[in-house]
């Protein structure tokens, strides 16, 4: 198993993510972390989850608006995380989501600790999103996704 991340390294981390010196505060203010000690899982071991959680969980789930939405996929995302890897690796992250600038509404997806970097993932479809220079944005949209907080 790979070193562990504390607390403030993950928030340090993290805070690449964050844009502005406000929301650098407030991302501080608004994240919550129940562990002293982050354990990253392995690049295969985020992989094979992927596959098991496209395969056997995103069928069975439906997305409904107010009932089962964003934040749903994400908690439960986390919990089977953290369940087959075996390490605290999954942070719900909250955020808000933009399309060429214009806000579309908050969102909830997951940042995920690796040996040596960090990825967030969508939850509802299964991917990794993509890391253009600490812009996160989903596979084949224009969506990008802004962090505000985590809890992990």
């Amino acid at each position: 198993m790979s070193e562990p991340y504390y607390a403030p390294q993950v928030v340090l981390t993290l805070l690449r993510y964050v844009k502005g010196w406000w929301a650098k505060l407030l991302f501080g203010i608004r994240s919550h972390f129940y562990d002293l000690k982050y354990y990253p899982c392995t690049e295969d071991q985020l992989e094979t989850f992927l596959k098991y959680w496209r395969r056997e969980v995103l069928p069975e789930l439906a997305y409904t608006p107010e009932r089962f939405d964003c934040e749903d996929f994400a908690f439960l995302f986390k919990a089977l995380l953290v369940k087959h890897t075996g390490a605290n690796c999954g942070f719900f992250s909250g955020g808000a989501i933009f399309e060429d600038d214009s806000y579309l509404g908050n969102h909830g997806y997951i940042c995920v600790l690796l040996p040596s970097r960090v990825v967030f993932v969508e939850p509802q479809i299964g991917e990794i999103l993509e890391d253009c220079d600490a812009r996160i944005y989903a596979p084949d949209i224009n969506w990008e996704y802004r962090l505000l907080w985590v809890v992990g």
